[in-house]
């Protein structure tokens, strides 16, 4: 079974900023091996380069469903998850 990985982080404070059928949507998540699970996750905890030097996490609190999702969509682009 793979793991669940989603474009919006389902965790806090996701959980109480967005509703339930929002994050567990068929548009938010889908099953993917482990290793591509890990390589988005890593990036979500990566510091940027320049200053603040803040995580993705980390500079989507406070964002909308609509832009957090597309910066979920942007990294799995990235890492040549899709296309």
């Amino acid at each position: 079974m793979f793991p669940i990985c989603s474009f919006v982080e389902q965790g806090a404070p996701n959980a109480t900023n967005f509703s339930a059928r929002e994050l567990q949507s068929t548009d938010n998540i889908a099953r993917m091996p482990t290793l591509p699970h890990e390589t988005i996750n890593a990036e979500y905890s990566a510091r940027a380069d320049e200053p603040p030097r803040l995580t993705l996490r980390q500079r989507q609190r406070g964002q909308s469903f609509a832009d957090q999702r597309e910066d979920g969509i942007a990294v799995m682009r990235k890492l040549g998850i899709i296309k």
